[in-house]
């Protein structure tokens, strides 16, 4: 259970407290292992219910940064929640182009490892 300080913070900020970093979700690469996965359904409601109440994601998305790459190590379903986000909008606003997607869907909050 989080704290009343970590609450309001992250309603202030609509942000996930402990984020590092707000980057493009087209700068993270997911290994191969991540995609032959499928989540748990139920972890996948979970985490799509408190995205849906609160319009962020509940805690930043782990990645390790090497070499200028970012590669995704921890939150493979928050990130599948933004990608669908994204498709979700583009559906709704007749968008075909990436660059046309609100700033606020490209970025992520994400921790470094």
């Amino acid at each position: 259970m989080k704290n009343i300080y970590k609450s309001v913070w992250e309603h202030i900020h609509k942000q996930p407290y402990g984020t590092d970093s707000l980057i493009d979700i087209k700068n993270i690469k997911v290994s191969k292992d991540f995609l032959r996965t499928t989540p748990r359904v139920d972890k996948v409601k979970k985490y799509y219910d408190f995205y849906n109440k609160h319009h962020y994601l509940d805690i930043p998305i782990t990645i390790h940064k090497t070499e200028g790459i970012n590669i995704l190590q921890n939150g493979y379903i928050r990130y599948m929640i933004s990608v669908n986000e994204i498709d979700e909008y583009c559906r709704l606003h007749n968008i075909n182009t990436y660059e046309n997607v609100p700033e606020y869907l490209k970025k992520v909050p994400v921790k470094y490892n």
